[in-house]
């Protein structure tokens, strides 16, 4: 905080892209290039690391409930937790702060949802799976509860979804937090956040002058698509293993 502090130089604000400056200076004569750089690592990889972390929990929880029944509170609860706008959710908590607008909320609410999205959707996989006898075959061999959904399940049969379901979920978590920064709420200034970067500049853009706010949508829109981009399945590339592979021409 003190040195974003120490960067202020009236002088220099709105400055246009130079050798000195890529993308130019923000308001305040601070490199914007370094603001979107601190708005990347002191908010966005926060989030990242929050929704990684729940999802963590999640799938320790879950395996560890095994092999009994999972309790229809649970079930309930987590649904109901998926179910409700994470946004507003976190714009309430906020509120119930007392005008504490402190990130750590924002990252509170981000792995509580993120936590109960990945417990609802195992909990779904394994109870569908179940319910259509996919385990009778190793439960005859002796498999064990946890085995099954850690090997067939979680690294085979759910694998995409859950990869699926953690890139979107990080992609509405940067949005969230985006949003409460463009409100004033979460990460406040001096401190970076592309979403006040973006209301920090939205007049100036508005009088043809677009290149901060639109340098920080953009990094948004990068940093937004990159989970979902590495956690997509390519298609035509894999067959699935359970096809029979056609039979050799020297086969009689």
């Amino acid at each position: 905080m003190d040195s974003a502090i120490s960067q202020i130089d009236l002088g220099e604000a709105y400055l246009a892209p130079s050798a000195t400056h890529w993308l130019g200076t923000d308001y305040l004569g601070r490199d914007l290039l370094a603001r979107i750089a601190a708005a990347i690592i002191e908010a966005s990889l926060p989030v990242m690391a929050t929704v990684t972390i729940g999802f963590v929990i999640a799938g320790i929880f879950f395996l560890a409930w095994l092999p009994r029944r999972f309790p229809l509170p649970l079930i309930t609860g987590t649904a109901v937790i998926r179910s409700l706008p994470a946004g507003l959710l976190a714009f309430g908590v906020l509120l119930l702060a007392g005008g504490q607008q402190r990130f750590e909320f924002v990252l509170l609410v981000i792995g509580m949802t993120a936590t109960a999205g990945a417990l609802d959707h195992l909990v779904n996989c394994w109870e569908r799976d179940r319910h259509l006898g996919y385990w009778d075959a190793h439960n005859a061999m002796g498999g064990s509860a946890r085995r099954r959904a850690l090997q067939l399940g979680m690294q085979q049969g759910w694998r995409q979804s859950i990869l699926q379901l953690f890139g979107l979920t990080i992609q509405t978590s940067l949005a969230i937090e985006a949003t409460l920064g463009y409100l004033g709420l979460g990460i406040q200034e001096p401190r970076a956040s592309l979403g006040n970067i973006i209301a920090a500049h939205y007049d100036r853009a508005l009088k043809g002058y677009p290149i901060p706010a639109l340098s920080a949508v953009a990094a948004l829109l990068i940093i937004s698509m990159l989970p979902r981009l590495l956690t997509a399945q390519p298609i035509g590339r894999r067959k699935p293993a359970w096809l029979p592979r056609p039979a050799s021409t020297n086969q009689k």
